[in-house]
Order: C-alpha cells, then sequence, then structure tokens
C-alpha cells in the first residue's frame, strides 16, 4: 500500500466523522429551533416568575462602545427592581469609568454599579479576576453576562432567565450574532460565526456542550461557587465562559446545559473589520485550547482543524507535484455540503439569509486561515485590550 492510499484512506475516516457529526449537530440546531419558537420544555411554565438577575460587564478602554451596551440594557422590558447591572474594570486607562459614572448620574433609577479594582495590584488585572469580583458583589439569583461592544433587543434579560424556571438547568447560552457588515471580511467571518453558533447549538441540544460565549451568557450564582468559579484556569487570559461550563458539565451532566436560540436572546456585536483584528482575535481563541481536559471538545477540535488542514495538505501536494487537484475540489466540496446545513439553517433564524453567497468564499478562507493560525495560536502572542499576552 503506497503513501497516497493511506493518505487518502485516512482524508476519508476523517471527513466521514466530521459529516456524521455535522449531521447529528443539525439535528440538534433543528430540534432546538422548533421548540423554542413553537413551545415550552416540559417543566416550564409559561409565565415564570422573576428572578433577581446580575448582568455583569468586563471592561477595559471601552468609552467608545459602553454607553450604547448600557443604553440597550437600560431598555429592557425586565422589572427594575428585579436586575442590577454591574460594570467591572479591568484597569482601564481611557474614559469608560467616567462615561459609566456620568450615566448613573443621568439614570439615577438605572441600577448601576461600578466596580474599580485596586490601584497597582498586578495580581487583580485580567478578565477572569475582573468577573470574579462582580460576582462577589452580586446579588443576583442569577449571573447574566455580556461584553461592552455589544446590544440586544428588550427581551434580552426576560429570554435568558426564563429557563431558570427548570431547577435542572444550571447555565443557559445564547447566540451572539455579527450585525452591520460592511466589508466582505465582516460578511465572510459573520457567516463563519453563524457556523459556530450553529454547532455550539447542535452540541448543547446533543448533550455534549462544547461551546458558549461569555458575551451572552447566563447561571446560576450559585453554580459559580459550586464549581470554584476560575480556579485552575486564572492564568489564561480567556477561556472565562468556556472552562466555567466544561466545570459544569463535568459537575451536572451536559443536560445541566441549554442553548437559547430565540430572537429575544441573541446579543449583537460588530465582527472583526481587518485581517490583523481577526488573526488576534482567533490567536486568542486557540490559545486556550492547550488547556482543555474534555475529551470530546478535544476531539471535535482536532477534527475540525483536520477538515480543513487535508484539503490545505492536498492543494499543497498538487502545487508540489499536480496530481492531486481535483481531490482538493473534490474535499472542499464535501465540506461546503456538510457545512452549509448548519450555515443556512442559523442564517435563516437570524436573518443573515443575504450572507449566504458569500459562503464559498468563508469557505475557502478558513482553509486557508485555519491550518496556519490554529498551529500559530500556541506560539505566538496577541494583542487584546491593549496588551500583550504571551504564550
Amino acid at each position: 500500500m503506497d503513501w497516497l492510499t493511506i493518505l487518502l484512506s485516512l482524508i476519508f475516516v476523517i471527513y466521514l466523522m466530521y459529516a456524521v457529526l455535522m449531521f447529528r449537530f443539525y439535528l440538534g440546531v433543528k430540534k432546538t429551533v422548533l421548540k423554542q419558537f413553537h413551545g415550552k420544555t416540559k417543566g416550564e411554565e409559561n409565565d415564570p416568575p422573576l428572578v433577581k438577575v446580575s448582568v455583569i460587564i468586563p471592561v477595559r478602554n471601552e468609552a467608545h462602545q459602553i454607553t450604547r451596551c448600557l443604553e440597550t440594557i437600560r431598555d429592557q422590558d425586565y422589572h427594575i427592581p428585579a436586575m442590577e447591572v454591574l460594570i467591572t474594570d479591568d484597569f482601564s486607562d481611557d474614559q469608560t469609568i467616567t462615561i459609566a459614572r456620568e450615566y448613573a448620574v443621568t439614570y439615577p433609577e438605572f441600577p448601576l454599579k461600578i466596580i474599580i479594582p485596586e490601584e497597582n495590584v498586578k495580581q487583580q488585572e485580567g478578565k477572569k479576576r475582573a468577573m470574579e469580583r462582580a460576582i462577589e458583589m452580586a446579588t443576583g439569583e442569577i449571573i447574566l453576562t455580556t461584553d461592552a461592544d455589544t446590544e440586544r433587543l428588550p427581551g434580552w434579560i426576560r429570554s435568558m432567565t426564563e429557563h431558570f424556571s427548570n431547577s435542572s438547568i444550571q447555565m443557559v447560552s445564547g447566540a451572539v450574532v455579527f450585525h452591520r457588515e460592511e466589508n466582505i471580511l465582516e460578511k465572510m467571518l459573520s457567516l463563519e460565526f453563524l457556523g459556530i453558533m450553529g454547532i455550539t447549538c447542535g452540541a448543547v441540544a446533543a448533550g455534549v456542550p462544547v461551546m458558549c460565549n461569555g458575551a451572552n451568557l447566563a447561571f446560576r450564582r450559585m453554580v459559580f461557587k459550586n464549581a470554584e468559579g476560575y480556579s485552575g484556569h486564572k492564568q489564561i487570559a480567556s477561556g472565562d465562559d468556556i472552562f466555567l461550563m466544561l466545570k459544569i458539565k463535568k459537575l451536572f451532566g451536559g443536560s445541566s446545559i441549554r442553548f437559547n436560540t430565540h430572537p429575544d436572546a441573541v446579543v449583537f456585536t460588530k465582527a472583526p473589520a481587518t485581517i490583523r483584528e481577526f488573526f488576534y482575535q482567533r490567536l486568542r481563541w486557540i490559545s486556550k485550547s492547550g488547556s482543555y481536559q474534555d475529551g470530546f471538545l478535544i476531539s471535535l477540535s482536532l477534527l475540525t482543524y483536520l477538515t480543513s488542514f487535508v484539503i490545505w495538505l492536498v492543494f499543497m501536494i498538487t502545487i508540489l507535484q499536480g496530481s492531486m487537484l481535483w481531490t482538493g475540489l473534490l474535499l472542499l466540496f464535501i465540506k461546503m455540503l456538510t457545512d452549509f446545513p448548519i450555515v443556512s439553517r442559523m442564517a435563516s433564524c437570524y436573518h443573515k439569509e443575504r450572507l449566504l453567497p458569500y459562503f464559498f468564499f468563508a469557505q475557502l478562507f478558513q482553509v486557508i486561515y485555519v491550518p496556519v493560525v490554529g498551529l500559530l495560536g500556541f506560539v505566538v502572542p496577541y494583542h487584546w485590550k491593549g496588551r500583550w499576552i504571551k504564550r
């Protein structure tokens, strides 16, 4: 058996496993959307009682966007006495906190608290430590986290918290969707991110949650304490969301986590506008993967990487030997055929069908960047929130 036969056999196994998983996730997305759009889950009441909610916004140098974030939270249809909003600072050196304080004065009825770290205490730096400071001061039964560069509809808090009327639910992950796409990069990334949200949703539906996004995440405050918060991963700059999710999954099982697909629960943000922003974002995402201990997550990450890597490898062989062009094109077509159902379903769910013509370009871009960034993320430092994060 020559090397080419062995390579093609391995590729067949990789793509078969990938196709089976994506189909399973697609079924999960379909089931979740139908259930949440057309009926309640067993054990949930039609009008669940309001619970006290603590909305936490970690900030670092967010002066140009914090006001819009607060506006969309102030517009919530949730009962004000049943909510509080905590801005927790991570040593901003711009006007973020000044703007937040002015906002609190302008709207005294808005339950806004601002948490400032002790000056010159290096051990208090980082998003996880800022989050911990806020959670320690929070009084809500439910913690709802988001980012300063986000917006949402008036029903966000209500939609994200109503799932907790089921006592077995410990965490609810909501969709994060890019909006106001302008250039082709933003449109491709918006489409790709819909696919990521689809996999997140499908995996939760399958009982094996693998991802979540701290820009739209709710969990019980007591569960955070039971899981010992971010202990064990504080040295990692990112991953406050996923490492907490994995702890909850281990303690309470995958069925204790839910994904909320309802349009009211969506949080909107901007896609990276430049290649440089995109590159640093993906390096940050990849950098934490070396600390994963969940077997299914590791397997899925590796399988997803290999699916793009083998296409890249085949095209490299084609350039050098000119013998596998059609194989590479076939693999790209199979990958597109496998990914499209999830992406199109999520695009339909969040009214992004206009982006589907960019699907081919998004897939091609993915095949180019994933093999490269997937390796560089373990060794190359990245820039985030005014800091250089070293590996």
